[in-house]
C-alpha cells in the first residue's frame, strides 16, 4: 500500500511539471550563446549559430578577445513572431583593449527554430561602431592618416624674458 502511494505521489508530481515553452527555449539559448561570446567560447557560441552564418558570425566576432573586452550583456526582450522566428535584443557594454572608454552596443539577434533547437540567423548592430569589426577599417585608415601627416615643430607656448636686477 505504501509503494502504492508513492508511486501515485511521483505520478502527480510529473504531471505538475510543464514542458519547456518555445519562447523559454529560445531565451535559455540565446543566454548560452551570448555568454559563451562574452567569455571568448566560440567553440560553444558556434554551436547556437546557423549553419549557413557560421563564417559570417566568425568573422565578426574574431576581434572580441583580442580587440575588445566584454564588460556587461544585457538581454532587452525576446520576441517569438508569428512566423515562428524569433528576435532577441541584447545590449554590451565594452572597451577595447587599447582605451579606457566605455562603449555600449546593441544588437538584434534574429533566430530560427528547426525541430524544436534554436539557431541564431543574423545579428545586427545599433550604436558605438567597431564591436562586430564593421568600422575598424576607416579607424586603422584615420591612423595611418595622423601617422602620416607630418607634424609641425611645437613652440613654446609662453616666451619669457629674464630680467636680472645688477644691484652690487
Amino acid at each position: 500500500m505504501k509503494n502504492a502511494a508513492t508511486a501515485l505521489a511521483l505520478l502527480g508530481l510529473a504531471g505538475c511539471i510543464a514542458p519547456t515553452s518555445g519562447t523559454q527555449k529560445l531565451a535559455d539559448t540565446a543566454y548560452d550563446m551570448n555568454n559563451a561570446t562574452r567569455f571568448g567560447r566560440m567553440d560553444v557560441a558556434l554551436e547556437h549559430v546557423a549553419m549557413k552564418s557560421r563564417e559570417q558570425f566568425q568573422k565578426e566576432h574574431a576581434g572580441w578577445m583580442r580587440n575588445a573586452r566584454i564588460v556587461d550583456i544585457e538581454f532587452n526582450g525576446i520576441q517569438v513572431k508569428k512566423d515562428g522566428d524569433g528576435e532577441v535584443s541584447v545590449t554590451l557594454t565594452w572597451q577595447r583593449s587599447d582605451e579606457s572608454t566605455t562603449r555600449t552596443t546593441s544588437l538584434v539577434q534574429r533566430w530560427t527554430e528547426t525541430r524544436n533547437v534554436w539557431t541564431m540567423a543574423s545579428e545586427e548592430a545599433r550604436g558605438d561602431e567597431g564591436l562586430l569589426g564593421e568600422k575598424e577599417k576607416a579607424r586603422d585608415a584615420s591612423d595611418a592618416a595622423a601617422i602620416a601627416t607630418p607634424k609641425l615643430p611645437e613652440r613654446p607656448r609662453y616666451q619669457t624674458r629674464v630680467i636680472y636686477d645688477n644691484e652690487e
